[in-house]
């Protein structure tokens, strides 16, 4: 004897992700001390070795790699020799970082200076940290105007004292940041306090190379069609919609398909997929597949194809809106039947 209602078609939806890119961001700093270092002692000079960012997407933060030394952890040095002027140590970017016509702005590299170190000469007493106040506390913005980071104290601006001034790096890649390796430089400079001449000024390049992003997301993880009777048929399911976003900053076109691995099922018995139909609607700018009267296969098939603006489409991504239609083939023996519907996201 047939069951009185259909129960509940439970629509369970997974997702295939077929494209993954490398997704990485890296920044690499620094300029090498001259070949006569050790033999004439401190110069004015600044020094360093590269260092890399990793992991870093679109929409995230990270502070540039440091290396470690007696005073704490550092990304790059600037020395100073004193002449008996007090000075003050200023830092800019040239410009926002940039590949080809895509750009990071100058506000989103971020700097702090660590510590400040005052040598008087071996085996001084006074040796130690600078006695004048600085920022060790928090990342600050670059601008593209000097700004200072730190002046020098009387007794530190006599002649032959030599100050060493650590720095960090981060980069707040932008939400909507293309892919792209981006060069620009740091500037630095030495400045004399009471006229504003500049005694001394270096710079090291900074590159950040953006990695890709390429992300699919639905809004839930199964659709119910409750129950329903032998012979019954239901569209409109669900009513506000199942949601699914693809975000990308590759710059590629990208597709995107739609299938179930089997037909719906309750132990031996089967929903045919003829009976099972998928339409929709897009937000983008692309091409909708679809006549409103698509059913379900067991290939993926096309459902959206990207518009030529949506090779970057961050941060909110392209939505595309699925519903359902399904009817019970009369006779449709009893119970709970079930199907996974996969989507692919594809370049």
């Amino acid at each position: 004897m047939l069951a009185k209602f259909f129960y509940g078609a439970l629509f369970v939806i997974a997702i295939v992700i077929v494209f993954v890119s490398p997704s990485y961001c890296q920044g690499e700093l620094g300029i090498e001390p001259p070949a006569n270092w050790a033999s004439t002692g401190p110069q004015n000079v600044l020094t360093g070795t590269f260092r890399t960012i990793s992991g870093v997407l679109p929409g995230d933060w990270k502070e540039n790699n440091e290396y470690a030394d007696i005073y704490g952890t550092c990304s790059n040095k600037v020395f100073y020799n004193a002449d008996t002027n007090r000075y003050r140590v200023q830092i800019s970017l040239s410009g926002p970082l940039s590949s080809g016509a895509n750009t990071i702005p100058a506000s989103n590299m971020q700097y702090i200076i660590t510590y400040v170190y005052a040598y008087y000469g071996v085996g001084d007493p006074n040796n130690g940290e600078g006695q004048a106040s600085y920022n060790n506390k928090s990342y600050v913005d670059f601008s593209l105007a000097p700004a200072t980071v730190y002046t020098s104290t009387v007794q530190e601006s006599a002649a032959n004292v030599q100050g060493q001034f650590q720095f960090k790096y981060a980069v707040k890649v932008p939400d909507n940041q293309a892919v792209g390796t981006y060069n620009g430089t740091i500037n630095y400079r030495v400045i004399r306090d009471d006229t504003s001449a500049v005694i001394n000024s270096g710079s090291v390049s900074i590159r950040v190379v953006v990695g890709s992003l390429f992300r699919l997301s639905v809004d839930r993880g199964s659709v119910d069609f409750e129950k329903m009777k032998p012979g019954e048929t239901k569209n409109n399911v669900p009513a506000e919609g199942v949601i699914v976003t693809a975000k990308t900053n590759t710059g590629n076109p990208w597709y995107l398909k739609i299938s179930n691995d089997s037909p719906l099922s309750s132990g031996p018995y089967v929903i045919p997929n003829t009976n099972f139909i998928r339409y929709g609607w897009t937000d983008g700018s692309g091409t909708w597949y679809g006549t409103g009267n698509n059913q379900m296969t067991f290939v993926p098939e096309l459902m959206y194809a990207s518009g030529a603006n949506e090779g970057n489409n961050l941060p909110n991504g392209t939505n595309n809106h699925l519903k359902f239609k399904l009817s019970i083939p009369k006779g449709q023996p009893g119970g709970k039947y079930l199907s996974n519907v996969k989507l692919t996201l594809t370049e």
